[in-house]
């Protein structure tokens, strides 16, 4: 009843502050725009920034913030001023690799964000952001739009699978920073999006969002902090708008990215999301063309703010080391672009396939008497193996909208599993195919089976929310009637763009990989997963329900309603295992849930290691000595390798209103048989802090007891202690 209660009051709390970025309580940094703006990241930099704009003409800035049109083969694109070394930017999408649609097949098809965020590796993540960047640089393009990072706040975004946040601001945020260095570190401009809340497709042109300032700075903006903490250089506007007013042109919300975030880069809108010029908002790059941004509109603007907007494009062009000037000594010449160039190699194609082998989750492998699969011995006796669903010989491998990859060739899943496990191949299986568009005989094909394979799917695109949680296209019957006829010996492989519902069928079978939207090299990381040459590390990034709409949202809720459409963030921070946790209840598969073939693993001796007496905070966002520190052993207790991601919750004090737990630490280690390793998190003053809405708004540290709990997912929790904040005149206990 106690956790009833709480509920109630968060609820009534992101109701009446519902109205927050309609207010004062939402940061207006307009005024502060300037001089923010001006001074961020100079030091940095050698100036050159500076030097190059106090020699262009009115002319040659505005061509700084005004595209030249999505011509191919750059979906963006402004126009070059030689006579400065300032090369033309050459924007393109997007998070699955560079789509350069004119020359398919000359990029690598990259496992979604939301897939690679299943590996919750950062190691993973920084080796994918640096390949995908080196293609980019070898078609010459030099911004790359992406990383998406809107947190997930309904199963059913359309464009869910192009995130890297999940449904978890935390995971989010620790897993972009090393996005951001490696992307950066190729030579290219990261341009971060959707900025801010753009969490939905259905009426994504004309949505306006209401929602409180205490859900928007503790969930959905942490992921954009962390970016500009990396030196993001741009920042993507979105199309939606909040509070009422566009996002391209909202004072408030660029002034909270500007003033509270401190950000120095340059935004750029969605394109065609422009409405007015904007540039006093803090918006400084019309994409892909458009009116508002040109001569004839700017010459009316302050020379103040054109330069400003001019600026913050040239340093972070400057930071990039994108500008050359004309005869400067040891600066080799820019080669010219070719996105005609295939730029896919080898190593690619392996680090693909080890990305999304790593990243597949093993939902279920009840007894461990499935998975991994063993080889049959030449002399034993052959087995049989049925293939069910159109996966298997037309894959689905990537999503829709503007970040679908074409990739060069794509192997089926089929022609992997006959080429590895078929007796040919040395695996000792007769394997048969069914396409399973009639369910009953393939349940009955099914039952004379030694083993079943079912692989099944469903996809998502931008510009349409998916319409339910089901996979569709009759694979909820078939997995049904396979289930009942032979669901003991049957492995079900699910390629989605985020959750989909199994309950139906879930408990009959015997396991249950999830892929996600894998990339091209799917059909032979699947097999590497099935036969364990590949372990499956990854855990889940999103809740997955148990029925649609678990929560119970309403129509103002999603997809929202009246004209124009207005969605209610009213369920304020609980989204995705916070409801869960807060109600006391369990999804289908939580949030951070994945076997693994190794182990079991074993959590011991948990400390907590409080913050030292009379400790500064320092500068903000440094946690310094207020570090705190929880240590614990991992240990594998089996007799086979395998990898666990231990994960660290929180849960704030009960008078904080937030009664869940929180992310706020995981770390992934592959042990041996019978090694254990020492694990330390380290919670930070800004873990352990909320924002207040009273008197304008602040960040403010907690104060009472900290509950700290240590495991395997949000559910499988193996380790619980405490921690003692301290109030003004205390000191900090550890309670264990």
């Amino acid at each position: 009843m106690a956790r009833g209660v709480a509920v109630v009051l968060v609820l009534a709390g992101v109701l009446d502050g519902a109205a927050a970025l309609d207010g004062a309580a939402a940061l207006d940094g307009a005024a502060a725009l300037d001089d923010v703006a001006l001074l961020d990241g100079a030091a940095a930099l050698d100036g050159a920034a500076e030097r190059v704009l106090a020699q262009m003409s009115f002319s040659e800035k505005v061509s700084l913030l005004h595209g030249t049109g999505a011509t191919e083969p750059y979906v963006g694109n402004t126009r070059a001023v030689e006579r400065l070394g300032v090369p033309a930017l050459a924007l393109n999408d997007g998070p699955q690799g560079i789509r350069v649609d004119r020359f398919p097949g000359t990029s690598t098809q990259w496992p979604s964000a939301l897939t690679v965020a299943a590996t919750w590796h950062e190691p993973s993540i920084r080796a994918w952001g640096a390949a995908m960047a080196a293609e980019f640089r070898r078609k010459g393009a030099n911004v790359f739009l992406g990383p998406g990072l809107n947190v997930a706040r309904s199963p059913l975004g359309g464009r869910g699978f192009e995130y890297l946040s999940g449904e978890d601001p935390y995971l989010g945020a620790t897993l972009v920073r090393p996005f951001i260095r490696a992307v950066q570190a190729e030579g290219l401009i990261a341009c971060a999006k959707h900025w801010l809340l753009n969490n939905q497709e259905t009426d994504r042109l004309t949505v306006s969002v209401k929602v409180s300032a205490r859900t928007l700075r503790e969930l959905y903006a942490p992921p954009f902090a962390a970016a500009i903490e990396a030196g993001v250089g741009s920042i993507m506007c979105s199309y939606n708008r909040v509070g009422g007013e566009w996002s391209c042109e909202n004072a408030r919300t660029l002034g909270l990215l500007r003033g509270e975030l401190g950000f120095g880069g340059f935004v750029v809108s969605d394109w065609g999301a422009v409405h007015s010029t904007s540039l006093s908002a803090g918006l400084d790059q019309e994409m892909p063309g458009g009116v508002f941004l040109n001569e004839s509109s700017l010459a009316r603007v302050p020379r103040k703010l054109l330069d400003l907007a001019a600026l913050r494009v040239l340093r972070a062009m400057e930071s990039a080391k994108l500008l050359r000037p004309p005869g400067a000594l040891g600066v080799p010449p820019e080669p010219p672009p070719d996105a005609s160039r295939n730029v896919t190699s080898d190593a690619n194609r392996r680090l693909a396939r080890q990305l999304a082998a790593r990243a597949t989750v093993l939902l279920k492998n009840d007894g461990r008497r499935l998975l991994p699969l063993a080889r049959t011995a030449a002399a034993a006796p052959t087995r049989t193996l049925l293939v069910v669903g159109r996966q298997a010989i037309a894959p689905l491998t990537g999503g829709g909208g503007s970040g679908a990859v074409v990739p060069a060739a794509v192997v089926t899943p089929l022609d992997a599993l006959r080429e590895r496990l078929g007796v040919d191949g040395g695996g000792g299986f007769v394997i048969s195919y069914d396409a399973g568009d009639d369910a009953r005989a393939a349940a009955e094909a099914a039952c004379r089976a030694d083993l079943v394979l079912v692989l099944a799917r469903c996809g998502s695109t931008e510009g349409t929310d998916r319409a339910d949680l089901r996979l569709g296209e009759g694979q909820d019957e078939l997995l049904r009637a396979i289930a009942a006829a032979a669901g003991e010996r049957t492995i079900v492989a699910l390629v989605t763009p985020g959750a989909v519902l199994t309950a139906p069928w879930a408990a009959q079978t015997a396991a249950i990989i999830a892929l996600g939207l894998p990339g091209e090299a799917h059909a032979h990381a699947l097999v590497d997963v099935l036969l364990g040459e590949a372990e499956p590390a990854g855990r889940l990034a999103v809740s997955w329900p148990n029925v649609h709409n678990e929560a119970n949202w309403t129509a103002a809720q999603f997809p929202g309603t009246g004209a124009g459409g207005t969605v209610e963030y009213a369920e304020g921070l609980l989204t995705g295992y916070r409801w869960y946790d807060a109600l006391g209840l369990a999804p289908a598969f939580s949030f951070g849930h994945g076997l693994s073939y190794g182990g079991p693993f074993e959590y011991a001796r948990l400390r907590v290691q409080p913050r030292a007496r009379g400790c500064t905070r320092g500068r903000p966002g440094d946690g310094g000595e207020c570090k705190v520190a929880v240590r614990l052993s991992l240990a594998n207790r089996g007799s086979r390798a395998g990898v666990e991601v231990a994960q660290l919750y929180v849960r704030l004090p009960d008078a904080e209103g937030e009664p869940f737990v929180q992310l706020r630490g995981f770390a992934a280690h592959e042990l041996s048989p019978g090694e254990s390793v020492d694990v330390a998190f380290w919670l930070r003053p800004r873990d352990l802090a909320v924002w207040g809405e009273r008197n304008g708004g602040g960040w403010r540290d907690v104060c009472g007891r900290v509950g700290i709990l240590v495991g395997a997912s949000v559910r499988d929790i193996r380790l619980r202690g405490a921690l003692g904040v301290p109030c003004p005149s205390t000191a900090a206990t550890a309670v264990i």
